[in-house]
């Protein structure tokens, strides 16, 4: 370590320990400084004239650093591109790696030899990391006992070294790692920003957009600790002004803490005044967020990221490209330098710029009140949301996250599990509007550890998601089906514009019907053209069906003929059907076996099996297939022993002219089974009780349950809301909306035990009497 550096740091005033509740509207000046002004500030970047620079990678979207942040980004992807660690000092950009020894790192670091400090009493470059030291790998120092408040790499052990290489290698987000190792990083930064960038001949602000990213990364995990939180709140303020007429292309300041505007939102709207450039909608957001702190609620920084999204959607819809500020012609934003103490001892003084003297907003409280009912609006479309990840912290990006929040915003804040399944099932439906695929190949699709099978409430999940895609399932937990298991098939198809809710008794029967009618034409383990035509009219003589309950059931037929049927629970579903129903049925099954001139020893076989849970009796088979070849129908199907079984290797060949007279002349389907789709005479529509708080009957069932005592264990309640055919999670959320609609508190608390609050429930209870 040189001499000068040496009694610098020695004697130099410790770093102060300040918080962001202390921020102030400026950054702090200090008396030494280096003059400079920006220029070519613009929208792309290129190599540096200082080193061999690789262009950076833009970054789109606000972060945000809140008084509550939101969930952190906890890993770096590594990118594809990896470059070797090269002799002469090179900054690495974000996006790309390099090797060092046998740590892989990602950008935003210098990398190599032979790069002095800014300050001519700085010898080396202290972010620049040397490939040529030694590194302690078998013992790094990752409790940072040999790294100091403002360390350089090319002076700390070689133990501390192999420490920060690990740390960087990892991602930077080790929580945990000393502040030393993290400053360590940040003084890279900050030559980038401030003497790079600064110098650059070129367009800067993809890349500083970048780094700016980068920094409220740090912030969100390292912010409270020492004084970093406030110096890169400050740093960030000073990327913003490094080109002021271009300011408010950066996303603006989130760190809003006290009242006042941080002086780089006062800047950017005093541009865009001058300008006559529209209001862009984060800056409209940062702007009303700082405007009305004590309006903000837990949304606003639980789901910051999805706020952001939500809002920049509602904006444009309502401002179309912005709002436009008017300047006022007699107050201005008076011209000042600001200036800036980096962390990092290689610049050996402050930073200082010039901001030019800008308009301040005629009208602004106007326009803020244009823009707060928006940011009120969204978080409160957000709360349900928000009150889940309260819950669950870790499920940001999940199925069960992703339906709480509006549609528009799922396929932004997908995890890559959610984003890998929306591709597979869109692949799958990308020729036809329909797919029969087998339960192992969903369950492995749609978990990341694939079981057996879905539970109820799983299955409900999948459902609600396949449904915002706009895709069915078939079977569907939700009307009535059994959840996928890994044995069994179900298909996946377009749903039509409107959704069903819930199918019709006549549905149920169609479905029964066509159960029936595959085990016929599968029994010879062959389905003829023929057989798959006359399925096909059945489907389209279904006049009795919406056209939702159609499409759902050419699904259900698929899915039939690809599954193993068995007669289990088809003969308590056909016992509550009339005599006269169950003969059609049994003459719709001869019809269907004898559509292609001759019925197998199979056929006969399994027709043999369903007669009589038709209450026929066996040997009626013979007397309808007989009916088909003669004129006239026979009017009460005599035994006789005349009608053997045929042998396995036989067949009845039957008349194919003759049969299909027959089937044109009365075996329409919707003629054959007129009377199966009879309807039924309407009854008189039941009284209806108005629901609690503008609940649904199930939901206000549920809510006076829940009044008769004030804790319930979870599994009590399991077994109240499975009789009301409700889920218990979703309908505590509902209820809770309710309440806070009402009330702004929600009824219930807590997991399990679930507690209840007597006043609101007093309060919702009232609701109903009013």
């Amino acid at each position: 370590m040189g001499i000068v550096n040496w009694l610098k740091r020695v004697l130099e005033p410790k770093r102060p320990r300040s918080s962001p509740s202390s921020s102030s509207q400026t950054l702090t000046p200090v008396p030494e400084a280096t003059s400079a002004s920006p220029e070519n500030f613009a929208k792309s970047p290129q190599a540096s004239p200082v080193e061999p620079i690789l262009d950076a990678q833009s970054t789109t979207g606000p972060t945000a650093v809140l008084a509550e942040p939101a969930p952190l980004v906890r890993e770096v992807p590594q990118p594809d591109i990896q470059i070797t660690a090269p002799s002469r000092a090179t900054w690495v950009p974000g996006g790309e790696t390099v090797q060092v020894g046998s740590y892989s790192l990602p950008g935003f670091v210098y990398v190599g030899d032979h790069l002095k400090g800014i300050s001519t009493h700085v010898s080396t470059e202290p972010a620049l990391i040397r490939p040529q030291l030694k590194l302690d790998e078998a013992k790094p120092d990752r409790k940072g006992h040999w790294i100091s408040e403002w360390p350089s790499y090319s002076e700390i052990p070689s133990a501390s070294r192999a420490a920060y290489l690990e740390w960087l290698a990892d991602g930077r987000c080790d929580p945990h790692i000393p502040i030393g190792y993290v400053y360590l990083f940040f003084y890279g930064l900050e030559r980038r920003v401030l003497r790079d960038l600064r110098r650059a001949k070129r367009p800067i602000l993809a890349e500083l957009h970048t780094i700016m990213v980068e920094t409220e990364r740090l912030q969100n995990l390292y912010g409270d600790q020492a004084a970093f939180g406030e110096e890169t709140r400050q740093f960030l303020e000073i990327c913003r002004f490094l080109g002021p007429k271009q300011i408010t292309d950066l996303y603006p300041p989130w760190t809003f803490e006290s009242v006042e505007m941080p002086l780089s939102l006062e800047v950017g709207l005093g541009t865009l005044a001058a300008t006559q450039t529209p209001l862009p909608a984060d800056w409209a957001l940062s702007w009303a967020m700082h405007a009305f702190p004590t309006r903000l609620r837990t949304p606003a920084s639980r789901c910051f990221p999805e706020l952001c999204a939500w809002f920049n959607r509602k904006y444009h819809q309502t401002f179309g490209e912005g709002l436009l500020l008017e300047p006022d012609q007699e107050q201005t934003l008076a011209a000042q330098t600001i200036t800036y103490q980096p962390t990092s001892v290689s610049f050996g003084g402050a930073i200082k710029l010039d901001i030019p003297e800008l308009p301040k907003i005629t009208h602004s409280e106007e326009i803020l009140g244009r823009i707060l009912p928006l940011l009120e609006a969204g978080m409160q479309t957000l709360d349900p949301y928000s009150r889940w990840l309260g819950r669950n912290p870790e499920g940001r990006g999940s199925y069960s996250a992703l339906l709480l929040l509006p549609q528009e915003l799922m396929a932004d804040f997908a995890s890559a599990q959610v984003q890998t399944f929306q591709v597979w099932t869109e692949t799958r439906l990308s020729e036809k509007d329909m797919a029969v695929i087998m339960g192992q190949d969903l369950l492995q699709q749609w978990q990341d550890s694939p079981t057996g099978k879905l539970t109820k409430s799983e299955a409900t999940v999948l459902s609600d998601y396949l449904t915002r895609l706009g895709i069915g399932i078939e079977p569907d937990v939700q009307l009535g089906g059994k959840p996928p298991t890994a044995n069994q098939p179900c298909v996946l198809f377009r749903l039509p514009d409107i959704p069903l809710s819930e199918l019709s008794e006549k549905y149920q029967l169609a479905t029964l019907l066509l159960h029936l009618a595959v085990m016929v034409v599968v029994a010879d383990d062959e389905v003829t053209v023929a057989e798959s035509q006359r399925l096909q009219n059945y489907l389209a003589s279904t006049p009795h069906l919406h056209n939702g309950e159609r499409v759902r059931l050419n699904a259900h037929l698929q899915g039939l003929l690809a599954d193993k049927l068995s007669l289990r629970g088809l003969k308590a579903k056909l016992q509550t059907l009339t005599s006269e129903r169950k003969l059609a049925i049994a003459k719709f099954l001869i019809h269907l076996a004898a559509v292609d001139g001759d019925i197998n020893a199979k056929e006969i076989s399994i027709l043999s099996k369903l007669y009589p849970l038709l209450g026929l009796e066996t040997q009626a088979v013979f007397s309808h297939v007989h009916a088909m070849t003669v004129e006239g129908t026979p009017q009460t199907p005599i035994p006789t022993a005349a009608n053997p079984v045929p042998s396995s290797t036989s067949s009845l060949q039957l008349d194919r002219a003759l049969i299909n007279a027959k089937v044109s002349e009365s075996a329409t389907v919707s003629a054959l089974l007129a009377d199966v789709f009879i309807e039924d005479p309407p009854n008189e529509e039941p009284e209806v009780i108005q629901g609690i708080a503008g609940l649904d009957q199930p939901h206000s069932r549920l809510l006076q349950h829940l009044g008769q005592q004030l804790t319930w264990p979870r599994q009590d309640l399991d077994s109240i809301v499975a009789e009301l055919g409700l889920l218990l999670d979703g309908a505590l959320e509902l209820i809770n909306e309710a309440a806070f609609e009402e009330c702004d508190e929600p009824l219930t608390e807590g997991d399990d035990p679930i507690t209840v609050d007597p006043d609101i429930l007093q309060a919702l209870l009232a609701t109903a009497e009013s």
